[in-house]
């Protein structure tokens, strides 16, 4: 525990780049998709155009993007301030853990792909997690 305390700050700013990477899915959705779920779930139908080419695709996944890429500028932010770290670990920790539930409960066909995100995600909620139970504030 002492070892994720003492390095809370730098778990914190490392895992936040990883999370802005999701930045992508805002600026090239399709790239942003392939990156995390992989080419099988860009599918054309018989006219040659894909679910991506509908304007409310678009806006779900850019702002999935942006959503997440925030986590990470928050997680990037609470590394440098201290006195932000407990709400931004809290909100982290609960997004990444819905994101690896979804995939793992239906998103089965695209764990092949995603897997590496899964497993980081897991790793950084465990740490995240330990640190939180380490240091609840006394007024809870």
């Amino acid at each position: 525990m002492k070892l994720i305390n003492t390095q809370i700050k730098w778990i914190m700013i490392l895992s936040g780049l990883f999370t802005c990477s999701m930045f992508l899915a805002l600026v090239a959705p399709t790239a942003g998709l392939e990156m995390l779920f992989g080419d099988s779930l860009i599918q054309t139908n018989a006219i040659g155009s894909s679910i991506l080419d509908e304007a409310f695709a678009q806006i779900v996944i850019r702002n999935w993007g942006a959503l997440i890429g925030m986590v990470g500028l928050l997680l990037i932010h609470g590394g440098f301030k201290a006195h932000s770290r407990y709400l931004i670990l809290v909100i982290a920790a609960v997004s990444k853990s819905v994101f690896i539930a979804l995939n793992l409960i239906i998103g089965s066909e695209y764990l092949s792909t995603s897997i590496t995100a899964i497993v980081l995600d897991s790793v950084v909620v465990l740490l995240y997690v330990l640190y939180l139970f380490d240091n609840r504030p006394s007024s809870l």
